[in-house]
């Protein structure tokens, strides 16, 4: 038996990570029904005009942005990391190949945690509105704590899968 992940946990993850990417659409200062969200996108991807009462300018040109600007700084963190750990911060006496697992790991891990602060400081003050609290309550420091913990927690999984230790 061995501890590597299935293709069932890895098909659960991606399908967590756009459903968290979704939800950081829809949800806002003036919140957007998915349907509405997931309409406006494959209207505009299939060049089909947007149906009325749809706020195709706030999912298309503010969230929808943002969203894919996560994306992009967590995949321009991660490459960064992996060269700088494979070419200059990497153990100086074991060769490239080596090093190159260790730099995949902490690559992998710098990207997932981004999506994760992202899906938490995204989601925490909804939670905190839904109960009827103080959306301010859920800043800095607890965001901060609990994205900590989850980078711990992604970093040991990552680092496992990869370097099965």
């Amino acid at each position: 038996m061995t501890d590597r992940f299935s293709l069932k946990t890895y098909a659960f993850f991606i399908l967590a990570l756009l459903a968290v990417m979704l939800l950081c659409v829809c949800i806002g200062s003036v919140s957007i029904a998915p349907k509405d969200t997931l309409t406006a996108v494959f209207c505009t991807l299939l060049g089909k005009e947007v149906p009325a009462g749809i706020s195709k300018n706030i999912i298309l040109n503010v969230r929808l942005p943002r969203v894919l600007n996560v994306a992009l700084v967590g995949a321009a963190l991660s490459l960064v990391t992996f060269a700088l750990y494979t070419f200059w911060l990497g153990d100086m006496d074991a060769t490239i190949a080596q090093r190159i697992p260790t730099a995949l790991t902490i690559a992998v891990a710098v990207y997932i945690t981004v999506i994760v602060a992202k899906a938490i400081g995204c989601t925490l003050p909804l939670l905190a509105k839904a109960v009827h609290l103080d959306p301010a309550l859920m800043a800095s420091p607890l965001i901060t704590t609990i994205v900590d913990i989850c980078s711990l927690l992604v970093l040991f999984s990552v680092a496992t899968e990869v370097l099965h230790v």
